[in-house]
């Protein structure tokens, strides 16, 4: 089960865990985005929780009590009471996590968040709250609702579909194992184009060579594998989620080899 770092010492929660501990302190829209790029880091990013520990800062209006990380709340314009940022952290081992490099939120964009100026890439809000001190600005608009995520459903877990759908079967469309290389992926038929991600099931057959299949988003390839194949005729399968990106996502293989994917569920 994942689990992610929450507060600046080494507890780790689920993801449900931390939005029963968190998600009511904020605006709606942004606990969906938010939850929704703290699931997409796999364990990587949670809540902070030290902010202001230590008593060094004055109280400010509208900022959270010391040793909270969420603060700057506000009285939206529908008249929403609700924190409208929060200090990540990053999971660092054994030892005390610590604040997160830009490295681990220049993806945040993409599910309507951005980070702070400031040199401060732990504070994180919606695209359309800018601004340093937002608390001064009660009434401002709610994050909309529509971007850049679809409105959940009220059920954003796994999708399984009655049927595995075949998005990709090489050895119909080649006589030789695919070349080693670089491969982008589009979502077929039958899954929403606006999926968050999706669980594939990759089938290596016909190897070459031994190797590996990696999947993924987008951006640089992970140090991970999907599936490892051994050379031979044989047929060796492993199921994995995949995070999508405008409905498509990456796939590389190391050495030549014939590959099946097949679609058996997803999520928004």
């Amino acid at each position: 089960m994942t689990t992610y770092p929450n507060g600046y010492g080494t507890s780790r929660v689920t993801l449900d865990e931390m939005k029963d501990k968190h998600a009511a302190k904020m605006h709606p829209e942004f606990a969906r985005r938010f939850f929704a790029y703290i699931e997409s880091k796999q364990g990587l990013l949670g809540v902070g929780g030290g902010w202001r520990a230590t008593g060094t800062q004055p109280d400010k209006s509208g900022f959270a009590p010391e040793g909270k990380s969420f603060h700057q709340s506000q009285t939206f314009a529908s008249g929403i009471v609700g924190y409208c940022a929060v200090d990540l952290v990053t999971g660092n081992g054994a030892n005390v996590h610590k604040s997160p490099a830009w490295s681990d939120t220049d993806d945040a964009p993409q599910f309507g968040l951005h980070t702070f100026i400031s040199g401060e890439p732990w504070h994180i809000q919606p695209i359309e709250i800018r601004g340093w001190q937002t608390w001064v600005n009660a009434g401002r608009l709610d994050p909309a609702g529509q971007s850049p995520i679809a409105p959940s459903s009220g059920d954003d877990k796994m999708h399984t579909l009655d049927m595995p759908i075949r998005m990709l079967d090489t050895r119909d469309q080649m006589d030789a194992p695919l070349p080693s290389g670089t491969w982008q992926q589009t979502l077929p038929s039958g899954v929403p184009a606006d999926a968050s991600a999706v669980f594939v099931t990759v089938t290596a057959t016909q190897a070459a060579m031994a190797g590996f299949v990696t999947l993924w988003g987008a951006g640089a390839m992970p140090p991970i594998s999907s599936l490892n194949y051994s050379a031979g005729p044989g047929a060796i399968a492993n199921t994995t989620l995949t995070r999508v990106i405008g409905g498509q996502f990456q796939m590389f293989n190391v050495s030549p080899v014939h590959l099946i994917l097949d679609v058996v569920g997803y999520t928004l």
